[in-house]
C-alpha cells in the first residue's frame, strides 16, 4: 500500500478535504498538531466524562451525517 505525506496551506485545507471527498478517498487524514498542557488536560477531562457516561455523547459519524444533510 502506498503512503503519502502532504503539506497543505491552512487556507487550502477545506478545498483539499473537499477534493479528497470528491475522489471518494477512504483513508485517514492526520493532522500533526501540538497541544498545550491546558488543551491536554481538557481532553483528558472530557475522556473521563465520556468513560463515566458514554450514553450522554453522540457518535461523530451521526453528527457528521446530520451536518451534511443541512449543507
Amino acid at each position: 500500500m502506498a503512503q503519502f505525506t502532504v503539506t497543505v496551506p491552512d487556507e487550502k485545507v477545506g478545498f483539499f478535504k473537499d477534493l479528497l471527498r470528491s475522489l471518494n478517498f477512504k483513508g485517514k487524514l492526520k493532522n500533526n498538531i501540538e497541544l498545550t498542557e491546558d488543551q491536554i488536560s481538557m481532553l483528558e477531562e472530557r475522556l473521563e466524562n465520556y468513560k463515566k457516561r458514554p450514553e450522554s455523547y453522540q457518535d461523530w459519524e451521526e453528527i457528521q451525517k446530520d451536518i451534511e444533510k443541512k449543507i
